[in-house]
């Protein structure tokens, strides 16, 4: 599979008619939008000789407003009708490619076609001496990316009647680029790019739809894009377009303006990673964490609009982008919206879709019979996990305390990685952190918790499909297996441990170490299996071995701690990395989502990075 998205918050074709400069950024590679009053000098004769400029007849290029991987856009004065507008010419001019173009005529066609008060109108379009470009009304305001701030909801101490104004705003704006979509929608045209970037704002603050650089037909595929070939920007895809699919349909769309709102309300997209490939792969897999536990002002109107354009499949969401747009009308001015929330039969369903494991374990019938019970026992759409923590003002959580760096005794005090971790989540969802200290092996685990000892158990407990059809996870941290040495002794890659004497845990054996080994011709000297909670560097302490297998963290603050011991290299591909996972009740889907919610914040704010630095060095 391919990709021609070149990262989580940019694409192809993000060229917008509108100043790339954003007043108080680092970028100052550009003038501020000019001001229309004042008039802008054109480029004199000499400047457009020294920058290489094109000019194209019956326009005056007056300045750069912004360039992208296609194109550049200037700001220019229509001789002829004394009008200044945005001028966008491809980028490459004569040289470019004949994919290129067609992208470029594409783009330009797909806009001319549309007459929507909230998309960007094309006066203009034609070629000259090789130089494609088309000419477009000129929106001075600002992205919507830029301006997003100015839809902030705050926190919980913010003015009520201000956050109500705020989001029936948000909702109003929203609701006429939805609408503007759905015109693209029945001329035959999908987006496949929206994003705050590519809404612009005018002067009194309407919205305009531009950037079509990646629209296709409705009722064509086009040649430029191969099934495999995903298109558009990560973060703000649907799962079917992030998996390259190539029939798409306005669900995409729509999908994409549910991304909007949801940053609109959060301050973040749904899904963003470090990499590309990584927010594919959370957009693909992973369930958006629920407006309001981000943003708890946010309305649970606008929570469930937007949770319903999210929806992973295309039939749940909107039927179409002005069905949207009449739901967010219906808020703005204080009507019902028609839009349910997801109950708590659609959630299981959903889990169950994610899950094939846990579906086979419980079976149609018998999860539809407990769900309708647990429906008629709780009379609410809730399981009140969540509630019941905030009540205690707690979050019991069951911790081991014998596996440095991640939980450990020291003078005394519970310590290490998974500790502050923990701790770190019960505070952001205001309350405090109690720890039980417990040496459980798995099957006590899930037991514990449905026993209600605890309500999350933290312990560097490895995710597994088996330990999935018993308890829920919310994964937190990724650890792969590595070499531990004394220093001066050569290991780097697995076909160093012949001959050696070679410590491995009892999880590196489930993980077929051995046979791994056995199947490349490797022969280690011996192979002694750790038993239980020792510590494996131990094991090279005392000459037992002279190579342990140690899980990633361990080996490191092993290695920062004694500087006679090394980490020099991971194992195999197949054994790194280990998601690690926070315990839970598979009931308590409401405190789940709340943890998950704390933990994406943690990472987006690098509270988590901070902790990683603290305790393994990296």
């Amino acid at each position: 599979m391919s990709t021609e998205v070149p990262d989580p918050n940019s694409a192809a074709g993000g060229d917008t008619a509108t100043p790339r400069h954003v007043p108080g950024s680092d970028d100052e590679t550009l003038p501020p939008p000019a001001d229309p009053a004042k008039g802008t000098a054109p480029y004199s004769s000499n400047q457009i000789a020294e920058l290489g400029l094109v000019t194209i007849p019956g326009y005056q290029l007056q300045e750069e407003l912004g360039r992208g991987a296609m194109g550049i856009v200037y700001r220019a004065l229509h001789l002829e009708l004394k009008r200044v507008v945005a001028l966008k010419m491809l980028l490459g001019g004569s040289q470019a490619g004949e994919a290129e173009k067609t992208r470029f005529r594409i783009e330009a066609e797909a806009a001319a076609r549309l007459d929507h008060l909230a998309i960007v109108s094309i006066y203009d379009v034609g070629e000259h001496d090789g130089h494609h470009f088309f000419s477009m009304k000129l929106i001075e305001g600002g992205t919507l990316a830029a301006r997003i701030e100015e839809f902030a909801l705050g926190q919980g101490d913010a003015d009520p009647n201000e956050v109500a104004e705020c989001q029936k705003k948000l909702a109003a704006l929203l609701a006429k680029v939805a609408d503007a979509v759905h015109c693209a929608h029945v001329n035959g045209i999908l987006h496949r790019d929206l994003k705050p970037s590519n809404i612009l704002l005018d002067a009194k603050g309407e919205p305009h739809v531009t950037d079509f650089g990646l629209a296709k037909r409705v009722e064509g595929e086009s040649t430029l894009t191969q099934t495999g070939v995903i298109v558009g920007t990560p973060s703000y895809m649907a799962p079917e377009q992030a998996t390259g699919k190539k029939n798409l349909t306005p669900a995409a769309d729509i999908y994409s303006l549910g991304a909007i709102l949801y940053e609109l309300l959060t301050g973040r997209p749904p899904f963003k990673a470090d990499t590309v490939m990584e927010t594919l792969m959370q957009v693909v897999q992973r369930e958006p964490v629920a407006p309001r536990v981000l943003n708890r002002p946010v309305a649970r109107e606008l929570e469930t609009i937007c949770m319903k354009a999210l929806a992973k499949d295309p039939g749940s969401r909107y039927s179409s982008a002005h069905a949207m747009a009449e739901d967010l009308n219906r808020y703005a001015a204080g009507q019902p919206i028609l839009a349910r929330p997801a109950g708590l039969v659609e959630r299981v369903v959903r889990r169950c879709r994610r899950h094939p494991l846990f579906a086979g374990v419980i079976g149609g019938l018998a999860l539809l019979a407990v769900v309708l019970a647990g429906l008629l026992l709780r009379g609410t759409r809730t399981d009140g996990s969540l509630d019941r923590v905030k009540a205690a003002g707690k979050l019991v959580i069951a911790i081991d305390n014998s596996y440095p760096p991640m939980e450990f005794l020291k003078d005394g005090q519970l310590v290490g990685f998974d500790r502050d971790v923990a701790e770190e989540v019960a505070a952001r969802l205001g309350v405090k952190a109690e720890f039980r200290i417990v040496h459980w092996d798995w099957p006590e685990v899930p037991l514990g918790l449905n026993e209600r000892r605890c309500d999350m158990v933290i312990s560097s407990w490895t995710i597994t499909p088996q330990r999935k059809q018993e308890a829920a996870f919310v994964e937190y941290l990724r650890t792969g297996q590595v070499f531990a040495c004394k220093r001066g002794t050569v290991v780097a890659k697995e076909q160093d441990l012949a001959g050696k004497r070679v410590a491995v845990g009892s999880d590196t054996v489930q993980h077929k170490f051995v046979k791994s080994l056995q199947d490349q011709g490797i022969t280690p000297k011996e192979i002694i299996v750790i038993k239980g909670a020792d510590d494996p560097v131990t094991y090279l302490k005392k000459g037992l071995a002279e190579v342990t297998i140690v899980d990633e963290p361990v080996g490191r603050y092993h290695a920062r701690q004694d500087a006679d011991i090394v980490v020099t290299g991971s194992i195999g591909h197949a054994m790194n990395p280990d998601p690690l996972g926070m315990v839970f009740r598979q009931q308590d889907l409401q405190l789940q989502e709340a943890v998950t919610g704390a933990v994406q914040a943690m990472n987006d704010d690098r509270t988590f990075g901070r902790i990683l630095e603290k305790w393994f060095g990296r």
